[in-house]
């Protein structure tokens, strides 16, 4: 059997989130909703936060063009290079400006510096519990469904 992860990121790839507030964000998670396991994560710089298996194909935020696996593959191979402090590229498509974290990931994907991971919810946090965690964490929040 397969685990489903819900993991919750800054939309900010670049933001660190306090612990302490981190912290208050998993115990509140807590309290919402039944969950197998709740943790958390803070790099230094960003990480790949990825949808697992869920993940079929990558479109240009911009078209919408599928773009090839293997450009996008050279892209992270730059990304990774720097430890993912500079996410910019440029689509093969429109040839336009854009992020690796702000490509049109057919289940949600991003980079952040803090995340959450619930492991097995038997429900998602609904709006209201995002919101409550967008206030603690002072800016926007992504959820990335994962299966793994």
């Amino acid at each position: 059997m397969s685990d489903c992860m819900v993991r919750i990121i800054p939309k900010n790839p670049y933001s660190h989130i306090p612990e302490r507030k981190v912290q208050e964000a998993v115990k509140y998670i807590g309290t919402r909703i039944l969950v197998e396991d709740i943790s958390s994560a803070i790099h230094e710089s960003p990480v790949f936060v990825d949808c697992g298996e869920n993940l079929e194909e990558i479109k240009c935020p911009f078209c919408g063009e599928k773009l090839d696996v293997g450009w996008w593959g050279a892209g992270m191979d730059r990304a990774f290079k720097n430890s993912f402090m500079d996410l910019m590229i440029e689509t093969p498509c429109c040839h336009k400006n854009s992020s690796l974290n702000d490509l049109d990931y057919d289940f949600s994907c991003g980079f952040a510096c803090t995340q959450i991971d619930i492991r097995n919810p038997v429900t998602k946090p609904d709006r209201e519990c995002l919101t409550a965690i967008e206030v603690l964490f002072g800016e926007p929040v992504r959820v990335i469904s994962a299966r793994y």
